[in-house]
């Protein structure tokens, strides 16, 4: 497993006071440091995918923030001599986020400066990956779910019926992070100050950024979960939307990595069937 002095090698950079990231482990390791007295984040996955992700994160990254979404550059990247690879990023200034109605605005006018990607090669079609998941259950979440019990078997057979019951959409074209929970946002003063965990970033339609987010607010208790319902809707209309919310559900009960160790599943299936539940009706 890599340490920070790896990482620093791979780069070519030094690091200094360096300490590691709560909560990482397995096949990702994150460690807070100075390079030049100025905050990093240096990191390191064993992704197969990630020499191919990072550089056309790192090439999209200016294009997001021209349009005012403060997502965090790519500084340097590189593979790992023993395996992996290894990528650094400024610290941004912030704290992850916590709804809010001023939270509320700022993320619905976040979602709208990522439509429309420019043209060109994208790493990651998550047009095919969603409806791939949803209706062929590619990453075997489904499976997982249907492992957990009775009621996530129930879950999943209702929720995949509505998804199936519409034509998957269209291939839409706009950024997609895929992972927009809250604490991938920072905010600072009640505005956004950083958009980060960036490496799934691709192509496809908003609504499935608007489902997470969906899925954040309702865990949360939160005003405004109409608002995301409504949004997510106007994107691809009701067949993208239905297909967005499955992949969130699935993605819910039934991925399952190092960071999921500590889940409970049963509670998973509980928290994502009052979330169906909740956009269902909306």
């Amino acid at each position: 497993m890599a340490g920070v002095h790896d990482i620093a090698a791979a780069l070519g950079v030094r690091l200094d006071d360096a300490r590691p990231v709560p909560a990482r482990h397995g096949q990702r390791r994150a460690f807070f440091a100075r390079r030049d007295g100025e905050p990093v984040v240096a990191k390191w996955g064993l992704d197969e995918d990630l020499p191919e992700k990072l550089p056309y994160v790192a090439a999209q990254v200016p294009v997001l923030r021209g349009r005012g979404i403060p997502a965090a550059p790519v500084l340097a990247h590189a593979p790992m001599p023993g395996g992996g690879y290894a990528w650094l990023q400024p610290r941004l200034p912030g704290r992850p986020a916590t709804p809010g109605p001023a939270l509320l605005a700022e993320l619905l006018t976040l979602l709208d400066r990522m439509r429309d990607a420019p043209p060109g090669a994208h790493r990651s079609d998550h047009n095919v990956w969603v409806t791939a998941v949803v209706r062929d259950d590619l990453a075997g979440y489904w499976a997982n779910a249907a492992a957990v019990g009775p009621a996530a078997r129930a879950l999943c057979a209702r929720v995949r019926a509505w998804a199936a019951a519409q034509a998957p959409p269209p291939p839409a074209h706009d950024y997609v992070h895929l992972d927009l929970n809250l604490g991938n946002v920072l905010t600072d003063g009640g505005r956004i100050t950083g958009l980060v965990d960036l490496e799934n970033l691709g192509v496809g339609s908003r609504a499935v950024d608007a489902a997470r987010l969906a899925y954040e607010w309702h865990t949360h208790g939160a005003p405004g979960l109409a608002d995301f319902v409504h949004y997510g809707r106007s994107c691809q209309g009701d067949a993208g939307w239905r297909y967005a919310v499955a992949h969130e559900v699935a993605c819910r009960v039934g991925f399952r990595s190092e960071h999921t160790l500590d889940l409970d599943p049963a509670t998973q299936v509980t928290a994502a069937a009052a979330y169906f539940d909740a956009v269902h009706a909306g």
